[in-house]
């Protein structure tokens, strides 16, 4: 009998064990997400600019690109619905030659329209809208090379997932 008793607190005792397992888990997991987000799982800054990363910070682009004389890369992505932005994100812009390639002479602007709760601010979409329509973006992704002052447009290009090809591309505007 005394056998069966301490069976059944042990039973107990790992069921108890397993649930403060399991919730300790579900805590961490969401405080991890939270902590982390969408957009760093992308490695792109929502604000500020770091040399050779990807900013939502189309201010923090202009004043980098006119301190170190480069052009500005926009990208305007639905990254949680467009086939064709996912593919230059894994084909192209995740590279080293595209990394290398892009820190020497861009600062680089990531402008989502994600259909899906990304955790983008309505601030951050609003600011993307009007980057939308001032550059008259039609479809997605849309890849805009302008001058570092931020004004006019230095070029529109088709996007394609061969890296060398793309770069080649974008050679032209220099």
């Amino acid at each position: 009998m005394k056998s069966k008793k301490n069976l059944i607190i042990v039973g107990i005792s790992l069921a108890v064990v397993l649930v403060l397992i399991i919730g300790y888990g579900i805590l961490f997991s969401s405080a991890e997400k939270n902590r982390t987000g969408y957009y760093a799982s992308k490695d792109v800054l929502v604000a500020g600019y770091e040399e050779g990363k990807w900013t939502m910070d189309f201010q923090a682009a202009v004043r980098y690109a006119e301190a170190n004389n480069k052009f500005i890369f926009l990208f305007y992505t639905g990254s949680d619905w467009d086939s064709l932005s996912l593919e230059m994100e894994n084909k192209v812009f995740a590279t080293q030659k595209w990394k290398d390639y892009a820190k020497e002479n861009f600062a680089l602007v990531y402008l989502d329209f994600p259909q899906e709760d990304t955790g983008l601010s309505e601030q951050q979409k609003k600011l993307n809208e009007a980057l939308s329509k001032r550059y008259d973006i039609k479809e997605f992704p849309s890849l805009i090379v302008i001058p570092k002052s931020g004004e006019g447009m230095q070029g529109n290009f088709i996007p394609n997932t061969n890296v060398d090809a793309f770069i080649k591309d974008l050679h032209r505007i220099q």
